[in-house]
């Protein structure tokens, strides 16, 4: 997607107005191809679930540039993530969600070194590869940042996470007591994909990963 390797004129034919206007104001190719693409992804989604049409999925950005809905499910939750290559998106009908997505890279460990914890650390070193330790990490706290709206910074000061089990476990470094959250993490390949509910005891599903061709399927604009 980011070479516009697709046909892209049959997705611009199915954005609302409003997003005509903000893909007008991209410019970088690569960036032009990562808005078409994380807006099929969402638009396929929602068609999906609401049972309409992907043209009357509309997105915009609310507050702070989080995306939000317009139309049949206006009122959902839902948080968007891309990186080269890759998008993710999760919506909820009852509580708040985060999402984040990212592709494997040199990671910068000065940022680790400064703000993850001893236990963050070893989980890096014992990884894979650092990269792989890193994203992992990362995805997890970007999306506990979006879920409370409060800013990344704040999210690693305050909170740890750890593994146990194949799960991802977080707590206050303060008080040592855990968000009123739960989180899902995976390595799907060359990216990590770290997810947050609102309330421990949600019941994530996970979809896909699907490729552009299949996602244009599913928006029925192929």
């Amino acid at each position: 997607m980011e070479e516009l390797d697709f046909p892209s004129g049959p997705v611009i034919s199915a954005l609302t107005d409003g997003e005509r206007s903000r893909l007008g104001t991209v410019r970088h190719p690569g960036a032009r191809g990562r808005y078409l693409a994380s807006r099929l992804l969402v638009k396929a989604v929602c068609a999906a679930l609401g049972g309409t049409p992907a043209i009357s999925v509309e997105t915009a950005a609310g507050s702070g540039g989080r995306l939000v809905l317009n139309g049949p499910l206006a009122r959902s939750h839902v948080s968007l993530s891309h990186t080269r290559g890759a998008a993710a998106f999760a919506i909820s009908a009852t509580a708040p969600i985060g999402v984040d997505i990212e592709r494997f890279r040199r990671p910068p460990l000065a940022v680790a070194k400064k703000y993850f914890s001893a236990v963050e650390l070893d989980a890096i070193e014992s990884a894979e590869s650092p990269s792989a330790g890193f994203f992992r990490l990362w995805t997890l706290k970007e999306s506990l940042a979006k879920l409370e709206g409060k800013g990344i910074l704040r999210v690693l000061r305050e909170y740890e996470f750890s593994f146990a089990d194949g799960r991802a476990r977080c707590r206050n470094k303060t008080n040592g007591l855990p968000p009123p959250a739960r989180f899902e993490s995976a390595i799907l390949g060359r990216y990590a994909l770290g997810a947050a509910f609102g309330g421990a005891d949600a019941q994530p599903v996970l979809a896909g990963p699907m490729d552009l061709g299949g996602l244009m399927r599913a928006a029925r604009i192929l």
